[in-house]
């Protein structure tokens, strides 16, 4: 994509460009951003930053800043030797760009630039043998520095020793008067007082400052300091050949350090391209070449997230020109300079500030005409400087550009300016470029509805609290809004009554509609908001009334594993007491105890077996049985048995209800439950009407009623109706949970369609 200059400006790019670099982990990465280039395939470059955000946590641990060595890598090629620091700069690299290779020859897109990333052969392992972390020379570095540092070591601990010993009979005879060992030109010398010169047999090395003081080598230190100095001119001889080892090594693989450090930096750029994705929750956006533009919920990336407004604009492939108008501070202008990011970052591969499904195409030009060109140097008016312009975006306009003009027309009579703006217009139609332009003249906004290809579009703007809305709505022209504006800004009330008046004389019929128009729209925009918030709330009070009946279920759970817990404490019981007894019977030696124990026994027999009934009454459950709903007093016959549910006859009505909730009895003598219809009686003493509700709706409202009951040790009615019995059997499963006291209703109070509570407390 071409892009000028002055677009870039316009745009304000490069503030973009340095938050993105900002995210890179080197100054490799801050390279790239430098040297940028819009002609290469997005599609390819988004392929990179959506993998790289894949692999994202993984390479953001391998990562770290590292020196750039381009500089020093263009001094070894000229032939300089290459210093400690500086061949531990090039090991750091290699040593990340290692790490990072070995991760991206995992991936698909970038694989080819892991494989560049390989740095040369032995170099990193060989910096690690030589020096220590500081920089220094290790001792061991090689087998031969090893053993000329052991010599100096030698060296210098003679060294040492004989000068204390001729320090001391220096101090002893009165030649010296200081106790210190002292080095010039790389010897070891004594401080000798100039009056006692002729004392010391030796060379003299310098003098003190003030003359008082001779640097004398003893004649018995001179075999000792030439030692040293051989020593050390082989240490010196055997790092410099180490270091040069080195340096050929950088020298020799030159073109591939060039190629990697290239590579380098655009890895950096992929990854703080990523990077700014991620932390700016931005989307990869689809990319089509019909010059479609769908932007949902874009976000102006150089305006800070606590202010920034999203905006939806969709451009489709007939709409060649779309005319944007409305108030000042509506948002014209940033819409525009959002569309012009978007599709730089676009070109670059930069994920967009924006929701999913925004989609862009690719252009080959863009350009832009925003804000006051005067140019006093040029001698150009606002104007001359916009003509001129126009005519340059003319001149290369095609069907492959996305053309940015703002305040079309302006900087001259608005008749001229208008015939001015519609011949652009034109010309870019005839082109088939895509364009946006701004304007606040009412004859472009008329032009939609004469031409094709021309589409209007407004920015929103808030009657009631007279602010504006920064929305965009397409196929509707906007109003300047200058009155409203002035008003705002709090100008005297003499220009606003004149303003009006003046105003009132050319306020046409157009304005008039669009007027009605946008308030219009103001109040669905409110509704739909309203709608918003209420399906939000209806989705949270969803979630919190799952969440009860979770609980609800959990309590019922674990009121039924108390009365596991109960019948297995007496079954261990009676067990414990027939065991006993059965030992009684057989050590007891006297017949009354036999006769007592025995029908001891056959009573724990009786009990045990109606233990074992009760718990398989659920079990021998078949249809036709008579059955109990345990804790309410209601009798029924099972008239059919479905997986885990029995569907049970209460009197004429049907109730699908659990086996667990239901306990084989005998045949009733008679009727319990009356074949009568529910009636709600405003005589009841408390009752609650539920029916229509979902088990789920209601529980809560019966929860309420029956604490109400309980605390105020009254009597309640639940209406629920008869139906299917499941919001019956609901409730009744949520009275058990409670260990509250119910029964069906009776003959007058509504029969199976009513539950009574609190009856008898528990």
């Amino acid at each position: 994509m071409i892009v000028d200059d002055k677009t870039l400006e316009e745009l304000e790019f490069y503030p973009l460009i340095d938050m993105i670099k900002a995210f890179s982990f080197s100054e490799y990465g801050r390279n790239y951003f430098k040297t940028l280039h819009f002609d290469e395939d997005p599609v390819k470059r988004y392929a990179m930053v959506e993998e790289m955000g894949k692999f994202f946590e993984e390479i953001n641990v391998v990562v770290s800043g590292v020196e750039d060595v381009s500089m020093i890598l263009k001094s070894a090629s000229e032939g300089r030797n290459l210093k400690p620091v500086e061949l531990i700069a090039f090991s750091d690299l290699f040593k990340v760009s290692k790490r990072i290779s070995e991760i991206l020859l995992k991936t698909e897109k970038m694989r080819i630039m892991g494989e560049k990333l390989v740095p040369p052969k032995g170099f990193v392992e060989l910096c690690d043998r030589i020096f220590n972390p500081d920089g220094t020379i290790k001792d061991n570095a090689t087998p031969e520095l090893q053993k000329i540092r052991k010599e100096i070591r030698v060296i210098e601990n003679s060294i040492d020793d004989k000068m204390k010993k001729l320090l001391a009979d220096g101090v002893k005879s009165g030649f010296t008067s200081e106790v210190l060992v002292v080095q010039r030109h790389d010897r070891y010398v004594l401080p000798i007082d100039a009056s006692k010169r002729s004392m010391v047999r030796g060379i003299i090395h310098g003098q003190s400052a003030s003359g008082l003081t001779y640097y004398v080598e003893p004649e018995e230190m001179i075999e000792l300091n030439d030692a040293l100095a051989v020593a050390r001119s082989k240490e010196s001889i055997e790092i410099s050949r180490m270091l040069n080892e080195l340096s050929r090594i950088i020298i020799e693989n030159h073109d591939d350090i060039v190629r990697m450090i290239r590579t380098f930096e655009e890895v950096d750029g992929v990854y703080a391209r990523a990077s700014y994705g991620l932390h700016n929750m931005c989307v990869i956006p689809q990319i089509g070449e019909n010059e479609v533009v769908r932007i949902i919920g874009g976000r102006n990336p150089l305006i800070p997230a606590n202010k920034v407004v999203p905006i939806d604009l969709e451009l489709n492939s007939k709409d060649h020109v779309t005319i944007i108008s409305g108030p000042n501070t509506g948002g014209k202008t940033a819409t525009l300079k959002t569309v012009g990011l978007f599709s730089l970052m676009c070109a670059l591969g930069v994920p967009i500030p924006a929701s999913a499904g925004t989609s862009l195409s690719k252009f080959d030009v863009l350009y832009s005409d925003i804000g006051d060109n005067q140019s006093v140097r040029n001698e150009l008016s606002t104007f001359s400087a916009r003509v001129l312009r126009a005519d340059e975006i003319c001149r290369v306009a095609n069907d492959k550009n996305l053309i940015l003009i703002d305040e079309i027309g302006e900087g001259t009579e608005p008749a001229e300016g208008a015939a001015f703006a519609k011949s652009i217009i034109d010309i870019l139609i005839s082109k088939g470029s895509k364009a946006i332009i701004t304007t606040h003249l009412p004859e472009l906004k008329a032009i939609a509805y004469m031409v094709d290809g021309v589409r209007n579009a407004s920015v929103g703007f808030d009657i009631e609290q007279m602010r504006p809305t920064y929305r965009i709505h397409m196929d509707m022209p906007g109003r300047s809004r200058a009155l409203e504006i002035a008003e705002k800004l709090g100008i005297s009330d003499e220009i606003v009554k004149r303003f009006k008046e003046n105003r009132s004389v050319s306020f046409s019929q157009s304005d008039q509609l669009i007027e009605k128009l946008q308030m219009r729209i103001s109040q669905y925009e409110e509704k739909i908001e309203n709608l918003n918030r209420r399906e939000k709330e209806l989705e949270k009070n969803e979630e919190s009334f799952k969440e009860r009946f979770e609980k609800l279920k959990n309590k019922e759970m674990a009121s039924l594993s108390d009365e596991i817990r109960s019948l297995s404490q007496k079954l261990f019981e009676i067990k414990k007491e027939s065991e006993e007894a059965i030992h009684l019977v057989r050590t007891s030696q006297k017949e009354d105890e036999l006769v007592d124990q025995d029908k001891r026994i056959q009573v724990l027999r009786r009990k045990i077996e109606e233990i074992k009934k009760s718990e398989s009454k659920s079990m021998d459950m078949s249809v036709g049985s008579y059955v109990e709903i345990v804790g309410t007093q209601t009798y029924g016959k099972v008239i059919a048995v479905r997986k885990e549910k029995a569907v049970v006859d209460l009197g004429g009505s049907q109730v699908e209800i659990s086996p667990d909730m239901l306990k084989i009895s005998e045949e009733p003598k008679e009727q319990k439950i009356e074949n009568v219809e529910y009636v709600k009686n405003d005589m009841l003493p408390a009752q609650i009407d539920i029916r229509g509700m979902t088990v789920e709706d209601a529980i809560p409202v019966v929860e309420e009623f029956i604490d109400r009951m309980l605390k105020s040790n009254s009597t309640g009615f639940i209406i629920h109706g008869k139906g299917t019995g499941k919001l019956a059997n609901g409730i009744w499963s949520f009275l058990r949970s409670r260990h509250v006291s119910f029964r069906m209703g009776k003959n007058g109070e509504g029969g199976s369609g009513v539950t009574v509570v609190g009856e008898d407390k528990i």
